[in-house]
Formats: structure tokens, C-alpha cells, sequence
């Protein structure tokens, strides 16, 4: 089904780890992101063109574009520095809500910082890239909701939800975090979810307080994880149940 997209959903983060060992983070106090892919021209006009241009694309070049806000004590930013100093590419990767990214090495053009006297400390990035942007296939695989289970009846407000056990398609990486959602049934988008938590420690399992649901309601649940390599996986298959009654 088509899905609509907002563009504060769209990740880019940069490898603060190393070549071989990836380690992602978002770059930090971003705000916008602009991704251009564009191929060079190539002229191949000739007298029997009718006086007409003909053009084909040669070489496809890339580049990306991002301002934010600066914030203190992040490594992404530090790595933008070190490598404008040490000329050295970096691996950056751009990720999806859906759980799509793409990669790719880039060298930093430039790393703008701007402090006006009546504004916010802000900064911008001009990265262009070295070789393809490539799809992650390495990707996160989305779990299952186990608990509750799709139509379930009579879940108690302090009830365990769980999922599936962590896992990653074409390779190996280390299960960070889960986000858990839950939004009334009506609201099937979960644009306004009742119960959004992501957690560090409860990965697997999540034990609910007994204050987040109402009795004898309608409810949704879905659920993804997270891989310290490979970030996000696509959300779970929604499953429906229902909590008890008063």
C-alpha cells in the first residue's frame, strides 16, 4: 500500500565506528537533508538532428545536503571535523521509516557553522560521494508481536507484551532496542498512539504499568527492532486484541 512520508522521518547517519566495523549515529541536531543524484551530460548533437539538441547521461554523480542545529558532546559532528582535517571519506547511511536505506562513502566539501547574534548556533554539511550509493541488503529482519496475539481477548492492563527473538538477514549485528506501540483501533495509521516506548532493556519482553490502557477497549499493537549496525526493522504485522473487562 502507498504510504505518505514526512521528511522528519528520514534518517542520515555517518559511521563514528570504523570501515570495517560500521557503527551508525544519526548526525546530530539535524533538520533537513537533501539528496541529489545527477548524471553528467553528454552532447551527442549531430548535423542530421533536425537543429535539435540530442543529449544522454554520462557519469551519475551524488551529493548530499544537511543543515541542523549544533549540539555539544556528539561523535557525528566530530567526525564531520576530523575528516575535513584528515581528508579522509566516511560511510554515511540514509534510512526509511519502511526500513530502506542506502550507503555509501562520501567526502566532506565543506562543514559550515553559523552563530548569528540573534539566532540559534547552527551549522550545514555539503557531502559529495565517492563511488555508488548503494542499497543496504544486510537489513534487520521485523519481528512478531507473540504477546498478545492477533485477536486476543481479555488482556490484562498489566499484561508482559513480547515479540519474536531479534534477527538479521545476510549477516550479524547486536539488538539494541525495540520500540513498542499501541493505538486505539480506529486510529490504524498509529498516528496518535497511546503507548509509544523504546526501550534499551526491555527488548524482548515489556511489561505494561497498568495505567497506560483502559479496560474493555479496543486496541493495536506493533513492534520493531533495532540492530546497532544495521538500525531499524520494518514494524510487525499489527496484531488487534481487546483488555478486560472492569
Amino acid at each position: 500500500m502507498s504510504e505518505r512520508l514526512a521528511g522528519v522521518e528520514i534518517g542520515l547517519y555517518i559511521n563514528i565506528g570504523t570501515p570495517e566495523s560500521p557503527e551508525y549515529e544519526m548526525v546530530g541536531g539535524q533538520t533537513d537533508a537533501t539528496l541529489t543524484i545527477e548524471p553528467d551530460d553528454i552532447d551527442v548533437s549531430s548535423k542530421d538532428g533536425g537543429g535539435w539538441k540530442n543529449n544522454r547521461n554520462g557519469l551519475i554523480g551524488w551529493s548530499i545536503d544537511a543543515p541542523g542545529t549544533f549540539i555539544t558532546d556528539k561523535d557525528s559532528l566530530a567526525k564531520v571535523e576530523d575528516c575535513i582535517l584528515d581528508e579522509s571519506d566516511v560511510l554515511v547511511k540514509i534510512e526509511l521509516p519502511s526500513g530502506e536505506k542506502r550507503q555509501g562513502n562520501v567526502k566532506i566539501k565543506s562543514f559550515v557553522l553559523q552563530a548569528p547574534v540573534a539566532g540559534g548556533f547552527t551549522y550545514s554539511i555539503k557531502m559529495l560521494g565517492n563511488g555508488a550509493l548503494t542499497s543496504i541488503t544486510n537489513t534487520v529482519t521485523a519481528p512478531s508481536v507473540t504477546v498478545p496475539l492477533d485477536d486476543a481477548a481479555d488482556i490484562a492492563l498489566e499484561e508482559t507484551l513480547k515479540t519474536s527473538a531479534f534477527a538479521v538477514s545476510g549477516g550479524e549485528d547486536t539488538h539494541v532496542a525495540t520500540q513498542w506501540q499501541i493505538t486505539t483501533a480506529d486510529d490504524d495509521d498509529f498516528e496518535t498512539p497511546v503507548f509509544d516506548v523504546t526501550s534499551t532493556t526491555a527488548k524482548l519482553a515489556f511489561t505494561l504499568g497498568g495505567d497506560e490502557l483502559e479496560v474493555d477497549t479496543d486496541y493495536l499493537i506493533r513492534a520493531r527492532h533495532k540492530g546497532l549496525v544495521y538500525g531499524w526493522s520494518a514494524w510487525s504485522d499489527v496484531n488487534a486484541f481487546d483488555t478486560v473487562d472492569a
